[in-house]
């Protein structure tokens, strides 16, 4: 599979009702101020300083907070609570973020593996599981030093503002979520390791 055509992600965009123009973050884990809402707050607002017009599409629980509580303008906050459609939302997105403080430890953190299915690329705090899914810095994602927001911020705007990187990076999450987390790569390295361990692996 190849990641979306930039006609498919404005048609998410349509289909969500957000902004056709300017650059679209995605922030998925809601209100909740341990997934680092307000980092990414500040990623997108630097990004704006710096690039234009950009927008955070923010999903998830609300954690009894309201959007109204974020320092980003109106207009560029597009929050959308629990939503059914991810997978366009994933689609519509230049960016998915991921800034969960270090304190709550994620381990395997499905979003950043979904929207990496999906070919959107991602950018993530450098802490727990965030660094066994996008591996090296700037192979298959963006990583930024834990719980600096500031250095989410010049993360954000290196992708963002760069159309090339964005693609490639696009690209490497979908070969990486391919061969080293697809369902049947995992079935292969656990038989490899049986076999290394001279076990008879569980019959398919």
């Amino acid at each position: 599979p190849a990641p979306p055509s930039r006609a498919a992600r404005a048609a998410a965009r349509a289909a969500l009702g957000l902004p056709a123009s300017g650059h679209l973050l995605a922030f998925f884990g809601g209100l909740d101020p341990s997934k680092g809402v307000a980092d990414v707050v500040h990623a997108a607002g630097a990004a704006e300083a710096a690039l234009g017009e950009t927008h955070l599409l923010v999903c998830g629980r609300r954690a009894g907070r309201s959007a109204a509580e974020l320092a980003l303008r109106a207009d560029r906050l597009h929050e959308r609570g629990e939503i059914d459609a991810v997978e366009t939302a994933l689609v519509a997105a230049d960016l998915v973020v991921m800034a969960t403080q270090r304190r709550l430890s994620e381990a395997l953190p499905a979003t950043l593996l979904e929207a990496m299915a999906c070919g959107t690329p991602v950018a993530a705090y450098a802490t727990g599981g965030m660094c066994e899914v996008i591996g090296a810095d700037g192979g298959a994602g963006r990583l930024a030093a834990p719980d600096d927001a500031g250095d989410l911020a010049r993360v954000v705007i290196e992708v963002l503002g760069d159309p090339q990187q964005r693609a490639r990076l696009a690209a490497a999450g979908l070969e990486r979520v391919r061969t080293r987390f697809a369902s049947e790569s995992a079935v292969d390295r656990y038989e490899a390791l049986f076999a290394a361990l001279g076990l008879a692996a569980p019959a398919r």
